[in-house]
């Protein structure tokens, strides 16, 4: 399958991929690295002896949900990638229809059109992906 967007855009799509992902990951890490700062630490000592559990179990929870986001992002990240190699980038996944441009700029990672994504955000249990 041929890439529907002239190799500029798509050039243009995987380098805004590509630097997304570069600082996603060094957010990542950083995050990761959290637990070796003094401060994190003296907190972390602090609720051990008899400080506030819920509130350090609720920003340990906050610090994990925000992990999760970021990985998701990245793993979409990749997949935008894969697609620009695999020469389907700028189709949607569902549908086959062309996401459009305007959305890919919003959205560099977006792997469905508008009314693919609304549909599917109006049903999120259910199976999206149409037979082509």
């Amino acid at each position: 399958m041929t890439t529907p967007f002239a190799s500029q855009l798509v050039d243009e799509f995987g380098a805004q991929l590509r630097a997304q992902r570069q600082q996603l990951i060094a957010t990542v890490r950083e995050r990761l690295h959290q637990g070796d700062d003094p401060q994190q630490l003296a907190l972390a000592n602090f609720f051990e002896e008899g400080g506030d559990q819920a509130e350090a179990s609720m920003e340990n929870e906050a610090n994990l949900a925000q992990l999760s986001h970021e990985l998701a992002e990245l793993r979409s990240i990749d997949a935008a990638l894969g697609r620009i190699t695999a020469g389907n980038y700028g189709s949607c996944v569902n549908c086959g229809a062309l996401i459009g441009t305007e959305r890919l700029r919003a959205q560099p990672g977006a792997r469905m059109c508008l009314p693919c994504q609304e549909e599917a955000e109006q049903h999120p249990n259910r199976q999206h992906y149409k037979a082509r």
